[in-house]
């Protein structure tokens, strides 16, 4: 069993891939429980095939064996507050694929795609780098240059910055870095 806890909300994948959430946040339309529920589909059907997951501010983000990525709730408390787990989308139709990783912060998502280069959205200053820009749809994390970063092993989400860790050793990290 793999285990996230966030703001007010836990999650689980169990050994047969299904995620289980408990707690309580408006954003994801969970009655306050202490008991897991099954996290459903568009469809009303339980997710499954789920390897791991990370909770956030008000969303849950599922890694699937397969490496597509789905969301449920508001990732940076967006207009599209999911009260069902949905594929993520870099645009209408196109799903991401070949995820690696995952991580939530408060209000922005990181997801490590297996060729090293890591997609962020969410959170406005803490997205994709200092931009200031508010991204609700997934982008390539760039560097000052606006060049995409590459050949990063491991991602993780604070509440208000992220950090990268490159195969080289070197640790990167944007967002608003007050305390990071």
């Amino acid at each position: 069993m793999q285990l996230s806890a966030g703001h007010d909300v836990s999650a689980a994948v169990k050994t047969d891939g299904t995620v289980w959430v408990w707690g309580w946040h408006p954003w994801l339309f969970v009655l306050p429980t202490l008991h897991p529920a099954p996290m459903l589909d568009s469809a009303g059907n339980r997710v499954g095939g789920a390897a791991r997951v990370a909770v956030g501010t008000g969303f849950v983000l599922v890694l699937k064996s397969d490496g597509s990525l789905w969301t449920w709730g508001a990732v940076g408390g967006s207009d599209a507050r999911r009260v069902r787990a949905v594929a993520v989308e870099t645009a209408p139709g196109v799903p991401v694929t070949g995820i690696a990783g995952i991580a939530a912060g408060w209000a922005h998502a990181l997801a490590l795609a297996s060729d090293g280069k890591v997609l962020s959205w969410g959170g406005g200053e803490i997205g994709r780098k200092a931009s200031l820009s508010e991204a609700q749809i997934p982008g390539f994390v760039t560097d000052s240059a606006g060049v995409t970063v590459t050949g990063v092993s491991q991602v993780q989400a604070g509440e208000h910055f992220s950090v990268l860790k490159k195969t080289d050793g070197s640790l990167w990290s944007f967002g608003t870095n007050a305390n990071a």
